[in-house]
């Protein structure tokens, strides 16, 4: 194991308990596999790849991969289910602790959006794969997106209640802000060629709060409206 994995929540391998040192020995697996079909999915289909590629770019063997994962389906059901824990633990980070529910989606979009483009391909792969899982794979990744998908919205609702924003669906804003987050790895083919990452999320931030903005909401952001300077973080 690496040494990452010799120490969890600061204590080292040998103060864990067997069923620990197992689990974590799973995680580290996992993640290997994670990172090999990535790699590998970059430069084949995924109806092509072989669990014997996945193996070899791995560095492991055929059977070891079939002890983690036991069919091609259950390779590709990881790859979502790494990407959406990434926005389950990551977008919740960037929002804790901040009150204002503006600045609060405000920071919710951009982990979003930061997941995104950290794991381009995997999102691009959901898209053209998810279709491949099975019904509970599909509904496990769908429970995981709509958990995450919940906070913005709360958010949303919050800001409407505090008089900053229109009355509005807020779920409906809620999967708006992901789509546009999401375009950033679907269209980063047009985009990165005319946006740093961080101009585009900005250029977003802007065009959609202006848009749901109360005019109190418009007065007290003014760096959130259309035109507001845009400089980069």
């Amino acid at each position: 194991l690496n040494s990452h994995s010799r120490r969890m929540n600061g204590h080292s391998m040998e103060q864990l308990g067997p069923e620990a040192i197992s689990d974590a020995r799973a995680q580290w697996r996992r993640r290997q596999i994670v990172d090999a079909a990535s790699r590998l999915l970059e430069r084949t289909d995924f109806h092509s790849m072989s669990m014997q590629e996945l193996a070899k770019e791995a560095g492991v063997s055929v059977g070891l991969i079939y002890q983690y994962v036991p069919s091609k389906e259950d390779v590709l059901l990881l790859l979502f289910l790494d990407i959406l824990e990434a926005y389950r633990r990551e977008v919740p980070e960037a929002m804790a602790g901040v009150e204002d529910p503006v600045e609060r989606l405000v920071a919710g979009f951009r982990a979003y959006s930061t997941v995104m483009a950290e794991r381009r391909f995997l999102t691009v792969l959901g898209y053209r794969e998810s279709k491949s899982l099975d019904v509970a794979g599909r509904r496990r990744t769908q429970e995981l997106e709509v958990e995450t998908i919940e906070l913005l919205a709360a958010t949303v609702r919050e800001g409407i209640e505090a008089g900053m924003f229109i009355e509005v669906n807020a779920e409906l804003i809620a999967y708006d802000l992901v789509a546009l987050a999401q375009s950033w790895a679907l269209k980063y083919w047009f985009l990165h060629k005319r946006f740093t990452f961080e101009s585009y999320v900005t250029h977003q931030l802007q065009l959609f709060l202006t848009a749901i903005f109360t005019e109190q909401g418009a007065r007290e952001y003014p760096q959130y409206v259309i035109g507001a300077p845009i400089t980069e973080e």
